[in-house]
């Protein structure tokens, strides 16, 4: 006879078991792994977030703060590069986290603090909006659970999404997720099946996406554009007029610092030497290939999530195009469209000033929306027992091929494991030291980890210390500030000072030096092996190996050098 409590108890929890299940344990990893990369006792502390943008970000927010308090929307700052226009062109990309810090601190929270929180929120939106697109485009529950579990492995173990945000871009970071959203949106109104509510949605997301970051335009032009003209002749009047007034909205919206931009474009310099990424490096990402810093940033490439994405979308596409699934050409010309962004843009004109290889995040989020559907119908046991027994332990072999891929995806950003951690390289080790120490400015045997692991503080960096296989690298922030921390939440208690004796060195015979040395003059100048003197508070740039473009900064302050860096050979 069966129990009737037994049986209530088990239908209570049988959603644990589908993809309920699967939402509370990717929700559970991605708060654990939030509260590990971005502890609430450095979010709520006294300084903002260091890292080479996050302090830039934060001189822009301190200093606009205070002009819009005079009734200015930007000024002359000359506490920064040596004097430059706040609030025209350097800081189109964080006008949305500008405004979310200045409504927080006039509502009594420190402005360290509001800064830091924008970091923490864009954390947590990352897979509830990936979710949210699926969900717009008509996907099963089971394949929504695994659009949100790929966001939650996107923002911790994608290398380039976990530059971003890790290292101050969080704009960008934060409008990859964000454009997905909106797109996934604007497909429902306008070839699906509309959402009450959808149209005042879109017009509040999609001026915030332009407000978060500039070039989230080019993100969403293409598609957005693409649809409606597809769509024309079958739209509505009314329909018409909601994509019309969502244009002008959004430009009106932005218009504040649309205008006094476009009025001084002739301060604006051209600065596009970054992300120019080509078609062959598709492949280096596909094999996790470290060729060029400045096209992928200094980070070590670990793309095996965002791989998966994007072939699992492939599958999605191939399985909507039998179907006939009304997604299907917007779907694949998005997913196309920011491919070509990614990989073909520095080839194309006026794109180039984009740095297109950054739109790889919103393609890889887009891929995660998509590939759901084709992850929740194969990666089931019933498509493991239809695998025939000749093929399985192929199957099982290849699994085992690609284990030390999986490892060193998650070990690059977890703590307390030997794989080079996420980080800016700094001075090179020495490859021929038994004990793999590490001379990052302070001593050729000091060897020291950050707390959390995933990455060092800028001000622990010079000390820091993770060994690979071949040979040890340093890793943290280019520029070290006393007065920021990092997200991770490591701090320091002293910094290295100026050399009184000889020339600084690091602990290989071929890396480059620097000195600092006291002069009568309460100044210190720093020496680089191919640079120019630096006084005091400049920056010193230095050149290492044989790539030109191996570029690490390091500053001298009164007699105090903050930090020595130079790039690995």
């Amino acid at each position: 006879m069966t129990d009737p409590s037994a049986a209530a108890g088990s239908t209570r929890w049988a959603w644990l078991r589908g993809h309920g299940g699967m939402f509370v344990g990717f929700a559970a990893v991605h708060a654990a792994l939030v509260l590990n990369s971005i502890p609430l006792r450095v979010v709520f502390g006294a300084k903002p977030f260091g890292g080479p943008d996050y302090q830039t970000h934060f001189q822009h927010t301190h200093t606009l703060t205070r002009a819009l308090a005079e009734g200015r929307l930007w000024v002359y700052d000359p506490m920064m590069l040596a004097g430059y226009p706040a609030g025209l062109f350097f800081d189109v990309d964080n006008k949305a986290h500008f405004l979310f810090c200045t409504v927080l601190h006039r509502l009594g929270v420190p402005l360290a603090t509001a800064f830091n929180l924008f970091t923490l929120v864009s954390a947590i939106a990352m897979p509830i909006s990936l979710w949210l697109a699926a969900r717009l485009l008509g996907v099963p529950a089971k394949a929504q659970a695994w659009s949100f579990g790929l966001g939650v492995l996107l923002w911790h173990f994608e290398s380039l999404i976990r530059f971003f945000w890790g290292g101050g871009m969080i704009s960008f970071a934060t409008v990859s997720h964000l454009c997905v959203l909106v797109l996934a949106l604007f497909w429902r109104q306008l070839a699906g099946s509309p959402v009450r509510g959808g149209w005042a949605a879109l017009l509040m997301l999609l001026p915030l996406a332009l407000l978060t970051h500039v070039w989230s335009f080019a993100a969403l032009a293409g598609p957005m554009i693409g649809l409606y003209l597809a769509r024309a002749r079958v739209l509505r009047l009314v329909d018409h007029v909601r994509v019309w007034a969502l244009a002008a909205l959004t430009v009106a919206i932005n218009a504040y610092w649309l205008w006094p931009a476009l009025t001084h474009m002739e301060l604006m310099a051209p600065s596009h030497k970054l992300g120019q990424a080509t078609p062959d490096f598709f492949f280096y990402d596909l094999l996790e290939v470290f060729v060029d810093p400045l096209t992928t940033g200094f980070v070590r490439q670990r793309t095996l999530v965002r791989t998966v994405a994007v072939l699992a979308a492939i599958g999605t596409l191939v399985a909507w195009r039998r179907a006939r699934a009304p997604a299907l050409r917007y779907a694949g010309g998005t997913l196309v469209w920011l491919f070509g962004l990614s990989y073909v843009g520095a080839l194309l004109p006026l794109v180039p000033v984009t740095e297109p290889y950054r739109f790889a995040a919103p393609m890889a989020c887009w891929a995660a929306v998509l590939a759901g559907p084709w992850l929740a119908d194969n990666l089931t046991r019933k498509t493991w027992s239809q695998v025939p027994a000749s093929l399985r332990g192929l199957a099982l072999g290849l699994l085992v091929l690609l284990a030390p891929r999986v490892y060193a995806q998650l070990a690059t950003f977890l703590p307390g494991v030997d794989v080079s951690p996420m980080g800016f390289c700094r001075a090179p080790c020495s490859r021929s030291s038994s004990s793999r120490a590490c001379a990052c400015g302070r001593s050729a045997t000091t060897s020291r980890r950050s707390p959390r692991g995933s990455r060092p503080s800028p001000t622990t960096a010079a000390s820091s210390c993770i060994t690979g296989r071949s040979a040890s690298t340093c890793a943290g922030p280019p520029i070290d500030r006393s007065s920021a921390v990092s997200p991770i939440g490591a701090r320091s208690t002293s910094r290295p000072t100026c050399s009184t004796g000889p020339t600084a060195t690091s602990a290989t015979t071929k890396a480059s030096s620097a000195t600092c040395r006291p002069s009568t003059s309460p100044t210190c100048s720093c020496r680089c092996r191919t640079s120019r003197p630096s006084s005091a508070g400049s920056t010193c740039w230095s050149r290492a190996g044989s790539s030109a473009d191996a570029i690490a900064p390091t500053a001298c302050a009164g007699r105090r050098a903050t930090s020595w860096a130079a790039a690995p050979r």
